[in-house]
């Protein structure tokens, strides 16, 4: 019989021991744990925003309206081994809506349905100042559980987000979408000199009036855009979608939007062309290629990469798309 080699054995106690210092953590006796997680946290508002000119959607509470509304859904649990009194509590639970306020809370799911009624009650039950949500002290008996769903507004002033000094993300010349920002957005050159070498500090100029610094890459600066503090910068739109530490802001109050209607009024977009070296032979591959470019196929493979395909020309002007 062939034994396993070091290596392996080495890998497999590795494993083992992995396994086992997780089952003891989770379910070792007189362990006590509650676990949370966000369930969702999504703005409340349409989506083209053309579709106000149609429907117009207000959000009131007690006959005030609520901007930049968000809702959250929040979920706690007991997560260990053993049943939880409220005298395992130190401190009552508390989130922290950094940048919002808290404008009502309910418990839409529990288990058991008393632990609603204890969540709620006058005095003791949940309670809220700005951003910060208290929870009581309750009672979680082993796989007990309860739901809050949270209606928040943004701090005005601060658009959601926390007030930083913001650290400009561009790209370098030989980019494209630097091109298309300063010709759509700022109709000229970007300001400012390069005072960053790595986005997180004037590394580079002390004596500029902000950080700024430039990458070469769109992945490059939604990285740098998520890892500094009040970073800031531009990038095409299923990019920066993807990127779980990005969020995407509105320009004169309007979101990209991949339909036309949408487009010609989000300022920032632009036309990507192809060119032949003259008209393609009939039956080579690149004219194989243009005409795939004007079927279905590739439209519904552009529209994907929320791009606008031309091969749509009930909705793409005739400005835009031209060979």
């Amino acid at each position: 019989m062939t034994l396993p080699d070091t290596e392996t054995l080495l890998a497999a106690a590795g494993l083992v021991v992995t396994a086992v210092l997780w089952a003891v953590e989770r379910f070792l006796p007189g362990r006590k744990r509650i676990g949370y997680r966000v369930q969702m946290d999504t703005a409340i508002g349409m989506n083209p925003r053309d579709a106000h000119s149609l429907v117009q959607l207000r959000l009131l509470r007690r006959d005030q309206e609520i901007t930049d509304a968000t809702l959250a859904l929040l979920r706690f649990e007991n997560d260990g081994g053993k049943d939880i009194v409220r005298q395992d509590y130190q401190e009552p639970l508390t989130v922290e809506f950094t940048g919002r306020t808290v404008i009502g809370v309910e418990v839409p799911d529990a288990n058991p349905p008393d632990l609603a009624g204890m969540l709620t009650r006058n005095g003791g039950g949940l309670r809220h100042s700005g951003g910060r949500l208290v929870v009581p002290k309750v009672p979680l008996n082993k796989r007990n559980h309860f739901k809050l769903l949270v209606l928040l507004s943004a701090d005005e002033g601060s658009g959601g987000g926390n007030d930083l000094p913001v650290g400009i993300v561009g790209r370098d010349a030989a980019s494209g979408t630097r091109r298309a920002f300063e010709t759509t957005v700022l109709h000229g050159s970007e300001p400012g000199t390069v005072s960053s070498y790595d986005c997180s500090g004037k590394d580079r100029d002390a004596t500029a009036r902000v950080t700024r610094c430039e990458v070469n890459s769109t992945g490059s600066l939604l990285d740098a855009v998520g890892r500094v503090p009040g970073g800031i910068g531009y990038a095409e739109v299923y990019a920066a979608a993807k990127h779980p530490r990005v969020v995407g802001i509105r320009l004169n109050g309007r979101e990209p939007d991949i339909e036309w209607g949408g487009q010609r009024n989000y300022p920032f977009w632009t036309v990507e062309y192809l060119y032949t070296y003259g008209q393609p032979e009939e039956g080579s591959l690149a004219a194989k290629f243009r005409a795939f470019m004007d079927s279905d196929t590739a439209k519904n493979i552009l529209g994907k990469y929320r791009h606008v395909p031309c091969a749509d020309q009930s909705a793409a002007p005739g400005s835009a798309c031209h060979s």
